[in-house]
């Protein structure tokens, strides 16, 4: 048995999972979503936060990596532990 994993939309779409990163990691920095967006990205987040430093986009872009990372890590345990039942 394999498993596929795609997190680039190529075979699942995951803007969902990739938008609530993004907005649990602003949260962190006290800044909410501004506008809705099919997909945030760096450049969205610049264009909402024009004043954010390169170091705050660093650290927001980290932590929603993080975030997004401890999301699928916990999918995919579920799944491998659907799949042995």
């Amino acid at each position: 048995m394999f498993h596929i994993l795609d997190i680039d939309n190529t075979l699942f779409f995951t803007n969902d999972l990739n938008n609530k990163a993004y907005i649990f990691a602003l949260s962190l920095l006290g800044l909410k979503a501004l506008a809705p967006c099919k997909r945030i990205t760096r450049t969205v987040v610049a264009l909402w936060y024009p004043s954010l430093t390169n170091a705050e986009m660093i650290d927001i872009v980290q932590m929603k990596q993080t975030v997004r990372i401890c999301i699928l890590s916990v999918l995919m345990k579920s799944y491998i532990s659907f799949c042995k039942k």
